[in-house]
């Protein structure tokens, strides 16, 4: 059963969220409506993080599939103890906000995927998204060994992988010989 405390901090983040949305004119406030008792659980009860150490290296990372709910995320840090401010928050998704929703980043996100990963559903939704938004420092390196734990995968996974990321709009380089350093 949910404390008056813990309710009121439910609600503080479904209309701190609807209105930052609201003040943006972008996003849209179904998930942070819908999902701000789940969220709030899990940032209060499960989250490994601190609040003083943002940058802590073993803190647990909490990834938002559905990108147009970002207000949430942003609503869960003052909750929680982060040091923003509600008049960031009113200035959700502008230019030099510490709220501003997508931020320009210059770092590159290294991935070593093999069959086993691409063959999941969410892989081939990942894929295509990246490639629809040009995502090109994420860069993966495929191991294609043509084998899985139960079979080859000229069973289960006969697929031209390059072909499907191509067509994904990604750029795909082939390196014939995995064990060649210089290739």
């Amino acid at each position: 059963m949910a404390s008056n405390l813990d309710l009121q901090c439910i609600n503080t983040l479904r209309f701190l969220s609807v209105d930052m949305i609201q003040q943006a004119g972008s996003g849209h406030p179904g998930l942070p409506l819908g999902a701000a008792t789940m969220a709030y659980a899990l940032w209060s009860q499960q989250l490994k993080h601190h609040p003083a150490n943002s940058l802590w290296p073993d803190r647990d990372r909490c990834v938002l599939s559905a990108g147009h709910g970002g207000a949430l995320l942003y609503s869960l840090l003052p909750v929680t103890g982060y040091d923003l401010s509600l008049d960031e928050l009113k200035r959700f998704r502008q230019w030099g906000s510490q709220a501003s929703g997508h931020t320009p980043v210059d770092h590159c996100t290294w991935a070593l995927v093999s069959e086993g990963g691409l063959m999941e559903g969410v892989a081939a939704e990942a894929a295509s998204l990246a490639g629809h938004l040009q995502l090109g420092k994420l860069v993966c390196l495929y191991d294609d060994r043509r084998v899985t734990l139960s079979a080859g995968t000229d069973i289960t996974f006969s697929e031209d992988r390059v072909l499907r990321f191509e067509a994904c709009g990604w750029q795909t380089l082939v390196v014939e010989d995995g064990n060649d350093l210089d290739a």
